[in-house]
């Protein structure tokens, strides 16, 4: 998720603020451009509440949600890319549609769910918690990303 909205890595940095906050002013007739940004988050909407309980609420998936698309959105204050409220709306619209998709799962397969949840006595990296995955991501792309790309295009040229 956070390479495809362009999180840059450290060699990448750089402020160059293009921001958008007028809700849907490009919206055009058809609003196509923003099934990207609803899709990206569905799996987060989903996956959040799979995974760990406490996130069983709509409440909760609307905050991390909502929080998630707007640390990407300042992300990209500092990668030449647009900051658009229009996405900030539509990726945390994505992470509601994902709820409601782990709701109908919980109801039609509730062992499933049981099955798949995290549970506090387990050790190793799934059971971290949320936040501490969560900063992990940010900080692969930012620190190790340059790195590894430069060991892999190393070997190739």
């Amino acid at each position: 998720m956070l390479g495809v909205t362009g999180v840059p890595s450290v060699g990448q940095i750089h402020f160059s603020p293009n921001i958008s906050l007028i809700p849907f002013i490009d919206a055009g007739d058809t609003g196509v451009q923003y099934l990207p940004n609803v899709l990206l988050f569905i799996p987060f909407g989903f996956f959040l509440p799979l995974l760990w309980e406490r996130f069983d609420s709509w409440g909760r998936v609307l905050l991390y949600g909502a929080g998630m698309s707007l640390a990407i959105e300042v992300a990209q204050l500092f990668c030449w890319r647009a900051t658009d409220i229009d996405d900030w709306i539509m990726n945390t619209l994505g992470a509601l549609i994902g709820f409601a998709v782990f709701r109908g799962l919980r109801k039609t397969a509730p062992r499933f769910v049981d099955h798949c949840r995290i549970q506090g006595g387990r050790t190793g990296i799934v059971g971290l918690e949320p936040w501490l995955i969560l900063l992990l991501c940010w900080l692969f792309p930012l620190l190790l990303q340059p790195v590894v790309s430069e060991a892999v295009w190393s070997l190739f040229y």
